[in-house]
């Protein structure tokens, strides 16, 4: 049924009789019984994978396929998905640099032409996912701009913002006060340079 030829602490199944095309090297781990369950398991669904691989690959080698990769259907999606991922980048921002105005304006841009890519014939379906994938993200977008500015995010950022500035405040007037005196001459600030300038 099988033969087996070991080779150090592996093993080169030749001819296994379970549809395998080539000799499958496995694990010492996977012998007898155990090489049996794992080749059992999903056999139909490994089959089902082989056979939309090379449908795929026949596909790639057609000319219609090489037409598309030449078009614009093509070129245009691509082009567009910087929009979603420029907008995701965006995320790890602050809510500060959103634009409200923009944002809303990408929105309803997005779903103009996803009901675009779906009624152009033939149907520009990686248009229409990019397009989804950026009204997906710039909702995002504008539920943190909406949160900052009229929830209690600002708020929540200005107070934060208040302590830090406060205990730097503090920890640097400790640090002076721990400090040796040393005397330093300063400059004199702007509005001392008028009165030394006018005496």
């Amino acid at each position: 049924m099988q033969r087996r030829e070991a080779v150090g602490k592996r093993c080169v199944l030749i001819g296994c009789g379970f549809g395998c095309p080539r000799p499958l090297i496995v694990s010492w781990l996977f012998t007898g019984s155990r090489l049996n369950r794992w080749h059992s398991h999903g056999s139909a669904s490994r089959a089902a994978m082989a056979a939309l691989w090379q449908k795929a690959r026949d596909y790639v080698k057609t000319k219609e396929f090489r037409d598309y990769v030449t078009s614009t259907h093509f070129w245009g999606p691509v082009a567009n998905w910087g929009l979603p991922l420029a907008a995701i980048n965006d995320m790890k921002k602050s809510p500060e640099v959103i634009s409200g105005r923009m944002t809303t304006a990408f929105i309803f841009y997005s779903m103009t032409f996803m009901r675009f890519a779906y009624r152009v014939q033939p149907r520009n379906l990686l248009l229409m996912a990019c397009q989804g994938t950026n009204v997906m993200v710039q909702s995002v977008q504008a539920s943190r701009y909406l949160i900052y500015y009229y929830g209690s995010g600002a708020a929540q950022a200005t107070a934060a913002a208040t302590n830090a500035a406060a205990l730097t405040t503090t920890g640097a007037a400790t640090v002076a006060t721990d400090a040796p005196t040393t005397t330093t001459e300063t400059w004199p600030a702007a509005c001392d340079l008028e009165a030394v300038c006018s005496n």
